[in-house]
């Protein structure tokens, strides 16, 4: 059994256990190779170890092996979530700075020198915001009911919830020149007691999710 079924001219194979053949896909357009030298990268292969003894001990210990990790990168990692963790600080986050509210743009106009100048024109022009400042704005508000800046610059906005009842009294001003208008300018002033009905008290009761969902999308 020296040879199997070896014709003359043939290589000769030598018999070999399982656990001794050297198992690869066929390459039919290249060379096979020197199977002793596929046979000595596998063992390599087998033999290779990423950490030594010592190394695993030290990986066992997290605290110290975070330690050693954090002295050797905390130059180049200075406000990594990394370092914040081992340092035990946090960064502060920069809160963007808020327009001015209406009440604040007409008591900077109360208080102007150029009384000449026309107020209307210029409160307009001052009411005016960036999309940088709307993007502020709506990330400081986004509690609603429970944030006072929210409510602060409301103060004098035609919202959705009160839009009806300013169409509706305009329309009765330009019917009626006499028509009081006080009562529903207080309201959008702030300055009276705002009345919650059920529908609206439903809409505060899940505005926590609504808040939720917005801040994932």
């Amino acid at each position: 059994m020296s040879n199997w079924n070896n014709k003359k001219g043939k290589r000769a194979f030598k018999p070999l256990k399982a656990v001794e053949v050297v198992w690869r896909k066929g390459h039919y357009t290249k060379n096979i190779g020197d199977a002793e030298e596929e046979k000595e990268k596998q063992e390599l292969k087998h033999k290779f170890k990423p950490l030594n003894k010592r190394q695993k001990e030290e990986v066992k210990n997290q605290r110290s092996f975070r330690n050693t990790l954090y002295n050797l990168l905390k130059d180049d990692i200075k406000d990594s979530c990394f370092s914040l963790i081992q340092e035990k600080r946090r960064i502060e986050a920069v809160k963007p700075e808020l327009p001015p509210s209406f009440l604040e743009i007409a008591e900077s106009l109360k208080k102007s020198s150029d009384s000449n100048a026309n107020v209307k024109e210029i409160f307009l022009e001052k009411i005016k915001l960036t999309s940088e400042e709307c993007g502020a704005l709506k990330d400081m508000t986004v509690d609603q009911s429970c944030c006072q800046a929210w409510r602060e610059h409301r103060k004098g906005r035609i919202t959705a919830s009160n839009f009806k009842a300013v169409c509706t009294r305009v329309d009765s001003i330009r019917k009626k020149e006499n028509e009081d208008p006080s009562k529903l300018v207080q309201k959008l002033m702030g300055s009276t007691e705002r009345k919650t009905n059920l529908a609206m008290k439903h809409g505060i009761s899940l505005e926590p999710h609504a808040t939720k969902v917005m801040l994932k999308t």
